[in-house]
């Protein structure tokens, strides 16, 4: 059991006991307007408590409201941002086999255009050695006669 004096006039008046849970309130010597002072104190103690409680449940009410707004907001935005992040899983999928695609396009381009230039690139260095002999060699004849010299190096350039 707790005991705990309210002293007035450095006399005990009322004492509060916590007994099994339970609040008494034992008066001893008190005037009428003193219970009637006490208990205005008591119930006015108790309307301030009950209007925090009301505040405090309101303002609850408010912020849990405010929260699932919050969490509808956050629910609808990972839908957007999930079905965005599959739409550029496709478009990246995509684009890698279209790079692939490109890739063997060039490739084989390539490959086709090395073909036909590597004859031509092979005949024009033959003949490119065939008139650097024939310039080499007969320098002399070709000086003396001026319409093949110059078709000559027409050919050669």
């Amino acid at each position: 059991m707790i005991f705990e004096p309210l002293l007035l006039n450095v006399m005990s008046v009322v004492y509060f006991s916590i007994n099994n849970n339970l609040l008494q309130v034992f008066v001893s010597n008190l005037t009428n307007e003193q219970i009637l002072l006490v208990l205005i104190f008591l119930i006015s103690l108790l309307l301030i408590v009950a209007i925090l409680v009301c505040f405090v449940y309101l303002r609850n009410k408010k912020l849990r409201e405010e929260l699932d707004e919050k969490s509808r907001d956050l629910r609808e935005a990972f839908e957007v941002l999930s079905k965005n992040n599959k739409e550029l899983q496709l478009a990246n999928k995509e684009l890698v086999k279209k790079n692939t695609q490109q890739k063997e396009f060039i490739n084989t381009a390539a490959h086709e255009l090395r073909t036909p230039t590597q004859a031509i690139t092979g005949y024009i260095e033959l003949i490119d050695e065939l008139f650097k002999d024939l310039l080499d060699k007969k320098i002399e004849i070709v000086l003396r006669d001026q319409g093949k010299e110059s078709t000559i190096l027409q050919l050669s350039k």
